[in-house]
């Protein structure tokens, strides 16, 4: 059975201990949809070895340690560029273990920041009430796990479907009716449980056109080329 590599790195002897430890953090990328960030406490002459090194990385400790298709190595990108460059998002959390598991609650949800580009005037009225579905003030139980769905209004809508990363970061999409040739309408998001009493959470939305003629020329004419809407949200909790 082949070990992972952070499995290999947790068993190595710890005979070079005079070397210390590195402040380093592991970045996960062969998921294909982003990274998972972790911080293993590891030793700077066992992670030589795994990557057959003959002496120890001196700019070890302002690098990760970053594991893709192609293998193991060092990289001098951060954990969020990994992320951006890896399908991701590009925030990639530090995971906590073990996983943090959410408190009970009252949790409420803002809006953080959001952003229109490349859309029609009147898009700036309505996406107020495109991002408002997260916006909340409601008491959640967690059943002892994280679950993004129940941030929303109707945790139980099919609206977006998500997939778990891992037990503490959800990537989604946005689950549409059937589209004409003309008008796509795509809907990424992810949401990351930060502590016990806190989450964030992206949604980027894109309106655009699927392709030419006369339907694509009226999208045009309407604003409709390539409208992205972005909204970032944090999640606290306020009270049991």
């Amino acid at each position: 059975m082949r070990l992972s590599a952070i499995t290999l790195i947790a068993l190595l002897p710890l005979a070079a201990q005079a070397h210390g430890n590195i402040d380093t953090t592991y970045v996960d990328c062969t998921g294909g949809k982003g990274c998972r960030c972790t911080m293993p406490d590891v030793i700077a002459a066992e992670v030589a070895v795994v990557l057959g090194e003959d002496a120890i990385n001196p700019d070890a400790s302002d690098m990760i340690l970053l594991r893709d298709g192609s293998g193991l190595r060092w990289s001098r990108l951060t954990p969020d560029q990994a992320d951006a460059t890896y399908g991701g998002d590009g925030v990639c959390p530090i995971e906590l273990f073990p996983p943090v598991v959410p408190q009970d609650g009252m949790w409420v949800g803002t809006v953080r920041t959001s952003a229109i580009t490349g859309c029609p005037a009147q898009f700036d009225e309505m996406i107020p009430a495109m991002t408002a579905d997260m916006v909340i003030s409601k008491k959640i139980a967690w059943n002892g796990r994280f679950d993004p769905a129940r941030f929303s209004s109707d945790p139980d809508s099919p609206f977006v479907a998500w997939e778990e990363l891992s037990p503490n970061i959800f990537s989604g999409a946005l689950v549409l009716p059937s589209q004409s040739a003309a008008l796509t309408v795509d809907g990424r998001l992810s949401a990351s449980l930060t502590s016990e009493e806190a989450a964030v959470a992206t949604m980027r939305l894109r309106i655009g056109m699927g392709g030419n003629g006369a339907a694509g020329a009226l999208l045009a004419s309407a604003g409709l080329t390539d409208c992205r809407v972005t909204a970032q949200y944090d999640f606290r909790r306020t009270g049991p």
